[in-house]
């Protein structure tokens, strides 16, 4: 593993020339320090997360308590889809600070197209408010109000994250994420300590701690904000549906096959219950490895802008390595260990503990999403984001062959995350290759 990890440090450090201004000087300490430091902010968003739903558990009446953690659920989702718009704006800011031109303009545009969707997410959901108020949230019709205002919160926390992105400001990432952490535990944990840990104030201090992290992140990166307009003929709406149609393939791999072994039958609820701790267990290093993609892609993207396309080749190059090696080691820890350890998390019988094929094929498509998070990095460097959309497609698509395959239930669900996360990855590999060959044809250009 220190071969290809430290081999990615220097190049992450070291490759190319500096963006201009306050954005990456090429420093190895600063570089390697901003994949940290945004690696710790997730740390402790998910912390805190985790600590905010144990209160729940602990404060609120069973009804109340499923109310908010399907609340939460939905916040979570619907947030997802803004991830389209941090991934296209952190590029487009990329090459703005390469040309040495402000990118308040492609900021302002996709902050006006995020919040557009927002828009749209949030009269969808008020549309269907009597429903979703009586049928998920138990009555509670505040949590139907704020689901929108938390929506457009997560939106314009995108928005600012690829802001940052795009000035090499990773601690301005870091600072959002750990703040709104920090002041969701610590909110609850007041609304708590002093009896008023309705769902209500639950459900608004969330938001608060969003507001809060979005105010922290501003400070770190003053100037991130720019006025809304959708006006923008350079900034094509293409990518952003093309990753909007993308997104759906990881999150039906992550997340999927567990609704599905539910919806399936002859499998007990011991077993459930320990394949959703393997499937959650087996994620979580994902979201760890996620926080190099920001400063990977402002490499990758730079090195183009430049074209350095030597450095792009290397650094794409030692990036691969370091996720096969690290995907690895993963497999192999965690087939081994989970087979004790699992039964002890779930709080399962040991009997309904996963056999280590299952494990080591959950902990596979785990792995597999490290080297999809290089792909997507690449690819969008190179502006293929038809690439990224067509190989989650065909991924999806292999998910659902796999689902349909004959075997047990409990293979076939193990299997299907693999599979999908597995034919994405050859896709991207395809059209990543396709798409830089021309690079290595650069007589200037060091061979690999």
């Amino acid at each position: 593993m220190g071969g290809p990890l430290t081999a990615l440090g220097h190049e992450l450090s070291g490759a190319g020339s500096p963006l201009p201004g306050d954005a990456i000087d090429g420093s190895e300490r600063q570089l390697a320090r901003g994949s940290l430091v945004v690696a710790a902010g997730l740390c402790v968003t998910g912390a805190a997360t985790l600590g905010m739903l144990a209160l729940v558990d602990h404060q609120l009446p069973p009804e109340a308590k499923s109310a908010f953690n399907v609340w939460w659920i939905m916040t979570t989702l619907l947030a997802s889809a803004f991830g389209v718009f941090e991934a296209y704006l952190s590029r487009l800011a990329i090459a703005e600070h390469a040309a040495h031109r402000d990118p308040a303009h492609v900021i302002s545009v996709l902050l006006a197209r995020s919040w557009l969707v927002a828009t749209g997410l949030a009269v969808a959901v008020l549309a269907g408010g009597w429903w979703l108020t009586r049928r998920e949230f138990h009555g509670h019709a505040s949590l139907t109000v704020l689901l929108p205002v938390y929506v457009f919160l997560a939106a314009t926390q995108s928005v600012q994250r690829a802001a940052a992105t795009g000035r090499a400001r990773f601690p301005a990432v870091a600072a959002q994420l750990a703040t709104d952490g920090l002041l969701r535990i610590a909110l609850c944990s007041l609304l708590v300590a002093t009896g008023h840990g309705s769902v209500l104030l639950l459900a608004l201090a969330t938001c608060v701690a969003a507001a809060g992290g979005l105010a922290a992140g501003g400070v770190v990166c003053p100037g991130w904000f720019a006025a809304p307009t959708l006006h923008g003929p350079d900034v094509p709406w293409r990518p952003a549906l093309l990753l909007l149609a993308a997104a759906g393939g990881p999150l039906l791999a992550g997340s999927g096959p567990v609704p599905w072994l539910q919806a399936a039958g002859h499998v007990s609820d011991d077993t459930i219950a320990a394949f959703s701790a393997a499937v959650t267990i087996s994620r979580i290093p994902t979201q760890f490895v996620a926080a190099a993609f920001g400063p990977l892609l402002a490499q990758l993207a730079h090195a183009i802008e430049i074209a350095d396309h030597a450095t792009f080749l290397r650094l794409r190059r030692k990036a691969e390595l370091a996720s096969v090696a690290l995907g690895g080691l993963f497999v192999v820890a965690f087939a081994t260990i989970g087979v004790w350890a699992l039964p002890l998390y779930a709080h399962t019988p040991s009997g309904a503990s996963l056999d280590i094929g299952i494990l080591a094929l959950l902990a596979g498509a785990g792995a597999l999403m490290f080297l999809a998070v290089v792909q997507q990095a690449s690819l969008a460097a190179l502006d293929r984001w038809s690439g990224i959309a067509i190989a989650w497609v065909i991924g999806t698509v292999a998910l659902v062959l796999a689902l349909l395959a004959p075997a047990s239930a409990l293979d076939r669900a193990s299997l299907a995350p693999v599979s999908a996360i597995a034919t994405a990855c050859v896709v991207m590999l395809v059209f990543q290759h396709v798409g830089s060959a021309g690079l290595r044809k650069n007589p200037q250009d060091a061979p690999l």
